[in-house]
């Protein structure tokens, strides 16, 4: 996905975090980590790419850490965009699939438990400057559709998409996601 958009003349950076399982990782380790990354990379790009817009995106968790930097950093970027983005932990912290069970091992337990945590961690765009965008597939396994609902946001749903077609440069899905960010540029 990065070497396509970087073939597109977008200039990428990836800012990379611990994991659930890493030492510090899990919450809030990893918001930690993309908030210092987002922030030296506002840096560098401002420093380096003159006037450009700076988009942030992310997909999954990272779509749900990205909608929390935009919030830590409300004025910072000129869009934000969820590819398949969790919007709903405590509702997505319930669910069966693989993905959803790791839920309670990032935040250290499960909803009941880590309430103050759930909370802190759902993302709400009240305080976010800059225009929203969620896009989800309507044959996303991972990433149910309901998580693409948060007041404030706009919607892209892509037919027939699934969860990992954002990264496939060839997919409607990465086409659609294409489109929004030359758009913002």
């Amino acid at each position: 996905m990065f070497t396509a958009l970087s073939n597109a003349g977008i200039s990428v950076y990836a800012v990379e975090y611990r994991r659930t399982g890493d030492d510090g990782g899990g919450w809030p380790g990893s918001f930690n980590d993309v908030v210092e990354g987002s922030r030296k990379a506002l840096e560098w790009a401002r420093a380096n790419a003159q006037d450009a817009p700076v988009i942030l995106a992310g997909h999954s968790a990272g779509g749900h850490l990205a909608l929390l930097v935009a919030q830590e950093l409300p004025t910072e970027f000129n869009q934000v965009i969820g590819l398949a983005a969790i919007t709903q932990l405590k509702l997505y912290a319930k669910g069966s699939n693989s993905c959803e069970t790791a839920t309670p091992q990032f935040f250290g337990g499960t909803p009941d438990e880590k309430p103050d945590a759930y909370s802190a961690a759902t993302p709400s765009i009240e305080n976010i400057e800059s225009p929203v965008v969620l896009i989800q597939g309507t044959s996303d396994h991972i990433v149910a559709e309901q998580q693409s609902y948060l007041a404030g946001t706009s919607r892209i749903v892509v037919p027939g998409a699934g969860h990992f077609d954002y990264l496939h440069s060839g997919s409607l899905a990465f086409r659609e996601f294409l489109d929004l960010l030359s758009d913002g540029q």
